[in-house]
């Protein structure tokens, strides 16, 4: 297979619906790689530094370039920071597409709303999640930065166009990797909307972090080649780039006590007479997602036929997807920045007018039911919860003394925004 493909979908590469196991802020162009730009493929220079810094690797090997050092586009960050200090660093690329997550026939109309050719041509920028740490191990800084990616060779298109169904949506993919800082350095050149929070941390939660990823590198399953939505990345089954972005905060214990981790998933039940069988053949480096009676019935489900249908299973008969929820993860973001305004106007207000006209400032605007509406505390139950637990968590940073302030990321020809948080 092509690794130059890679840019199917989620990130912000061509992606297609992939965009619910991508977006989950899963992660890729069309159909699902972590990364995120609106390109058709990877650059021409992905596939050589996946050869020299991937593959034929051992797993300590594979670790070492994880923790090789923060690349040319993060480096005006480190100058920002405390030299002294750990600090662990989330970056999101928004994407284009947006997601109405909150049942499976919500998630069906958000899709149509688009519209079926834009679809099927694949130009939705789809996100992408990946973290860094800049840790302090036994007296000396490390710096790594790794994101999770996978489906190269448009396996869920393949299988939507196939007749599978809601099968295309479940079911995961086998050839991922985890991007190492060479290979997510491009994904600066390609964003249109980066948002960047650096936090400072204990050095015990950053090496947490690290011990994490290298659990995940080292894991005998090789976690890190299963891409999908419904995988749970804390029990070594696999991911998607926001799934695994959010794993490693969790397992850092960045959030404490508060229970962050179940705030940002949800849980979708799919109608289970929408599964079909297919009709060719499963492509390479594809698991397919099976209930009970998908290979008895041998359902064909066409792409025009599936999204005539009502997705929601009515009966509460169909399996659960397990989905991490892209734009929860944006509002916690985008709430973070609004909680540490007075801050922000403080350090820079020339930086905060500009910031807060962005895109990375504003709360999403999803299209229900033929309106906009806003992604905020009134939307549902769990955008609720994201409001209370962000709150409770800037609130105990500020008592101990954290403040926010801006800093910078990028190359000098395309400059981003990070928000720091710090003492």
């Amino acid at each position: 297979m092509n690794r130059k493909t890679l840019f199917l979908g989620f990130s912000s590469r061509k992606v297609f619906l992939s965009a619910f196991l991508a977006a989950l802020f899963l992660a890729a162009p069309v159909a699902s790689h972590a990364s995120s730009t609106a390109r058709a493929e990877k650059p021409d220079y992905y596939e050589k530094i996946y050869d020299q810094t991937i593959l034929n690797k051992t797993s300590q090997q594979y670790v070492q370039e994880i923790n090789s050092g923060w690349q040319p586009s993060l480096r005006k960050l480190r100058n920002a920071l405390n030299p002294s200090k750990s600090y662990m660093v989330i970056h999101v690329i928004e994407p284009s597409l947006k997601y109405d997550l909150r049942s499976a026939n919500h998630f069906r109309k958000g899709l149509l709303s688009l519209g079926l050719a834009k679809l099927a041509n694949s130009n939705l920028g789809l996100g992408h999640v990946f973290t860094s740490w800049r840790c302090e191990v036994n007296g000396r800084m490390v710096e790594g930065t790794t994101g999770i990616t996978g489906e190269l060779d448009k396996q869920f298109t393949k299988l939507l166009g196939g007749g599978y169904g809601l099968t295309s949506f479940y079911s995961h993919f086998t050839d991922g990797h985890l991007q190492t800082p060479r290979l997510l350095d491009f994904e600066f050149d390609f964003a249109e909307t980066m948002h960047t929070l650096a936090i400072e941390v204990d050095p015990a939660i950053c090496q947490n972090a690290m011990g994490f990823v290298r659990d995940f590198v080292s894991h005998p399953n090789q976690p890190y080649t299963n891409f999908g939505p419904n995988l749970d990345p804390t029990k070594f089954e696999g991911g998607g780039c926001g799934s695994f972005g959010v794993s490693v905060l969790e397992k850092s214990g960045i959030f404490g006590e508060l229970p962050f981790w179940p705030a940002l998933w949800r849980k979708i039940r799919g109608n289970p007479l929408l599964f079909g069988y297919g009709l060719r053949k499963v492509p390479e480096d594809t698991v397919i997602f099976d209930v009970a009676d998908r290979k008895k019935s041998k359902r064909v489900i066409n792409t025009l036929g599936l999204f005539a249908f009502n997705w929601n299973d009515i009966e509460n008969q169909g399996p659960v997807l397990n989905q991490q929820d892209p734009e929860l993860l944006l509002l916690f973001l985008k709430f973070v920045y609004r909680m540490n305004l007075d801050d922000l106007r403080n350090d820079d207000r020339a930086t905060l007018a500009a910031f807060g006209k962005r895109q990375e400032f504003q709360y999403r605007k999803l299209k229900i039911d033929g309106a906009k509406q806003d992604i905020d505390r009134n939307f549902d139950g769990k955008t609720a919860d994201i409001f209370r637990l962000t709150n409770a968590w800037v609130n105990k940073l500020k008592a101990s003394g954290y403040r926010a302030r801006f800093g910078s990321i990028g190359r000098d020809n395309k400059p981003f925004t990070a928000v720091i948080l710090d003492r």
